[in-house]
């Protein structure tokens, strides 16, 4: 059985060097992360800042060069070769901004430069990771494959395989694991909004207003949806007090967008998504008051929910170091925020809990949960969870749902100290005001094996 907590080094935190090298070409790129005992590796997106004096057009000579001799990635059939000194990993740029000018000004010095590249997070060095600016061309040899229809987008990692709409905001329209199914089109495999009156809205029932692939690459592919929630009597899910008495705050469509994107890696079996929760309505501020009341949304969770195709048999969880066998029972990990102590670093519980009786407790949990049926696993992560509280992560007979505003939680969870008063008679919702953009993002890899 694979350990999880392994999944922040999907996510991790990169500090770069702003000292550069200028004699000898060369950013050391720091890396700060959780220890981890998974094999296997995990993409790590850095930021770099290069000087404008290095005169920097272009990426045809930039490489990411491991100076330490590591197992590191291999991309043809899975393999972690040794690493020799001074070994260049796959690694993929973008440019971020330049110098006097703007992204497409080729012309223009690079200012910032995102870095993507794979990495071993059993490694024992984290410096010796650089930047080199004097290395020879070179042709990629990443396995991603993408193609585009006028219905959906079909992208290949070498072990994920996925299908995505174009008619409606489910997940996946299918997704398999080296050859295997793992979820069918459903439009409950979708993102679910209970409003403040227990009404269900459903991504997977809306169309959505844009799908397109925004960066395709021989590391990192990024499919980008952005669409709206509905529910199953065909109404969209907006926000109060549309204004069309004056045409500047009339909004035609609806005020509760989303965004996601789905972020795929070459021969990973793991994928990223941020989903952001968008209310494009009006704050109410006094200067619009004069115009449109305040237009925020009340609800009382909302959530992932996915149905896996896993084996009938008993299986096995894991989360937070504690794992016990299975079969139909809820399995639940829920992180909360308790005001109980002027200090805030004993405000926070999380529990584990089988059909809601207790069976661990802590006070902040990392918010990652793995299933496995004796032949394969799937493991789904929420990044910052106990910050963030409260959260969830649930299983219960092959559905898996990730819990972004649990049911249990509300906001303002107390007005005495968060100094904000809900303006509805509903205490036990979530109050997202005008204007508000909120991100998470998640992460699911499935495996096979034990």
């Amino acid at each position: 059985m694979v350990k999880k907590s392994s999944w922040i080094a999907a996510v991790l935190a990169v500090f770069v060097s702003s000292l550069w090298a200028q004699n000898l070409g060369r950013v050391p790129i720091q890396i700060t992360r959780v220890p981890t005992t998974t094999h296997g590796v995990f993409f790590v997106k850095a930021s770099i800042p290069l000087p404008e004096a290095a005169g920097i057009l272009n990426t045809e000579r930039l490489a990411i060069v491991d100076e330490g001799g590591q197992l590191l990635f291999a991309a043809a059939g899975g393999n972690f070769p040794l690493a020799k000194q001074g070994q260049r990993l796959a690694a993929q740029f973008t440019v971020l901004s330049r110098w006097q000018g703007t992204v497409a000004e080729s012309g223009k010095p690079i200012k910032w430069l995102l870095a993507e590249f794979p990495l071993d997070p059993s490694r024992n060095s984290t410096d010796q990771i650089v930047l080199t600016t004097e290395a020879e061309p070179e042709s990629p040899s990443a396995s991603l494959q993408i193609s585009e229809t006028a219905s959906a987008i079909r992208i290949a990692t070498g072990k994920l395989s996925a299908t995505i709409s174009k008619k409606r905001g489910t997940l996946f329209e299918q997704l398999q694991c080296n050859g295997r199914t793992l979820l069918q089109a459903s439009p409950e495999n979708a993102f679910t909004l209970q409003d403040a009156n227990g009404v269900n809205y459903f991504t997977g029932l809306a169309l959505p207003h844009e799908i397109k692939i925004e960066k395709r690459g021989p590391q990192v592919a990024t499919i980008l949806v952005r669409g709206a929630f509905k529910n199953a009597a065909g109404s969209y899910l907006t926000t109060i007090n549309d204004s069309t008495s004056f045409s500047r705050l009339h909004q035609p469509f609806p005020f509760l967008t989303y965004t996601l994107r789905y972020h795929f890696y070459a021969e990973q079996d793991y994928l990223t998504l941020d989903f952001t929760l968008e209310n494009n309505g009006v704050y109410g501020y006094w200067t619009e008051l004069k115009f449109a009341g305040k237009q925020w949304l009340y609800f009382q969770s909302l959530a992932l929910n996915l149905n896996f195709a896993l084996a009938d048999t008993a299986k096995k969880v894991t989360t937070e170091g504690f794992s016990r066998a299975f079969n139909d029972e809820l399995w639940e990990l829920y992180q909360n925020h308790v005001e109980t102590n002027l200090s805030e670093a004993q405000n926070f519980s999380y529990r584990i809990s089988k059909n809601g009786a207790l069976l661990k407790s802590g006070a902040r949990a990392r918010g990652w949960l793995e299933v496995h049926d004796g032949n394969n696993g799937l493991v789904a992560a929420v990044q910052h969870f106990w910050q963030n509280a409260p959260k969830k992560i649930s299983w219960q007979k092959n559905r898996l749902q990730m819990h972004l505003w649990p049911a249990e939680g509300k906001w303002p969870s107390n007005v005495a100290t968060t100094g904000f008063e809900p303006d509805n008679a509903q205490a036990e919702t979530y109050q997202f005001e005008g204007g508000r953009h909120k991100t998470h993002t998640l992460l699911l890899r499935f495996y096979e094996g034990p």
